[in-house]
């Protein structure tokens, strides 16, 4: 499923929907909504029974819904479902409701896959696709001692937010449950340069400086897919001399990756060629190489 997908669905508003006023009662619509994505899933050939007799299901982790105008009984209206986002284990849909031109409400909704047991899993092969923009830049070719760049999604253990980024005090934003990492050092590292990376130049440069070495490592990296990443070079080359070697080691490679050949790079490559750190050594090396 892609963010683009999307179906119209036409409905026409029945008398037991209708409040004491005549109007289409607002608990009507999320129902609507709901008609909307089943609808969706089958103009696409699924069938959303046959994925629940599978042990797949959607749970609606939020809603929200701003209302425009009023329906009434007998009207027929037009409701829009698309696809905004969707991640590895959820998806964002937007909605619009209308008669004719007026536009009647509009809302958005995330739902989040579980399985029989209630958890969260993974979305199924058949109803995944991409969401993500492709990288500006081609993404870092290491030697197998770091992984490339990959698309991750992080979602929170207790109800399925996804945390963009580390909170301070460790707690889910969204559940204040304290946050149970389930991916690697390597892989959320990754995961904070993809979200970095849609910063703007100047405040990159800024997570560049910060007293964390994740945010460090992941703002070096997040320049690798960054147009203008030229600007930021005095940074990673002073990144590139970080006490930490994983901070150095991106730096390096992402010096590197954006193929820069002034003389403070190629002195930072030459400075890097004799690290303490086996990996640091490598990629300036073979830098180096590259770039003669």
């Amino acid at each position: 499923m892609s963010a683009t997908l999307q179906n119209t669905l036409t409905i026409r508003v029945r008398y037991p929907e209708v409040d004491a006023m005549g109007y289409l009662h607002h608990s009507r619509f999320l129902q609507y909504f709901e008609l909307g994505r089943v609808e969706l899933l089958r103009s696409m050939g699924i069938s959303y029974a046959d994925l629940e007799r599978k042990g797949i299901f959607f749970v609606v982790t939020k809603a929200d819904i701003r209302f425009k105008a009023p329906a009434r009984y007998d009207e027929e209206l037009t409701l829009l479902t698309k696809v905004v986002k969707q991640t590895h284990v959820r998806y964002d849909h937007a909605y619009e409701l209308r008669r004719g031109e007026t536009l009647l409400a509009e809302g958005t909704t995330t739902i989040a896959c579980v399985g029989r047991d209630g958890q969260v899993r993974k979305i199924p092969d058949e109803l995944a696709g991409n969401d993500e923009p492709a990288a500006t830049a081609t993404p870092i070719s290491t030697n197998g001692t770091k992984p490339d760049l990959v698309d991750i999604d992080w979602p929170c253990v207790n109800c399925t937010y996804n945390l963009r980024l580390l909170p301070v005090d460790g707690k889910c934003p969204e559940c204040g449950e304290p946050i149970s990492r389930s991916v690697d050092d390597d892989e959320y590292l990754i995961y904070l340069a993809r979200e970095i990376a849609d910063k703007s130049l100047g405040e990159i440069r800024t997570w560049l400086r910060s007293t964390n070495r994740y945010s460090r490592s992941a703002a070096a990296y997040s320049l690798a897919m960054k147009e203008g990443a030229d600007e930021a070079i005095p940074d990673l080359v002073a990144a590139a001399g970080d006490a930490h070697a994983d901070v150095r080691w991106w730096a390096i490679s992402t010096l590197v990756a954006i193929d820069a050949r002034s003389e403070p790079v190629i002195s930072a490559l030459q400075r890097a060629r004799d690290d303490s750190d086996a990996d640091v050594r490598d990629a300036a090396i073979k830098g180096l190489a590259k770039k003669s």
